[in-house]
């Protein structure tokens, strides 16, 4: 890479959630996912953090997994082409 390649001009949107633990309130949570989404539609976009909800019943170390909300999950990730990254050789609370 260049010095001069540096100079680029790239705008970003940068999501940083911490999901509720409240089952109820998770439609909600999804729901301002996707509004965040939207507004962030023309540009590319990082959300990150925790989601307090799991993809896969093997996610679920000393929890009870809502099938429901995995599929909520697993559904929100579809619709907005969302890349899970994996954490790898971490502990997970």
């Amino acid at each position: 890479m260049k010095p001069k390649d540096l100079a680029t001009h790239l705008t970003i949107c940068i999501t940083s959630v911490c999901g509720l633990n409240d089952r109820s309130l998770k439609p909600l949570f999804i729901h301002d996912l996707n509004d965040t989404h939207a507004l962030c539609s023309t540009t590319p976009w990082a959300l990150m953090g925790d989601f307090n909800m799991t993809r896969f019943m093997e996610e679920c170390q000393g929890c009870v997994g809502n099938l429901n909300d995995m599929d909520s999950f697993n559904d929100l990730n579809r619709e907005l082409a969302l890349i899970d990254v994996p954490l790898e050789g971490r502990s997970l609370t």
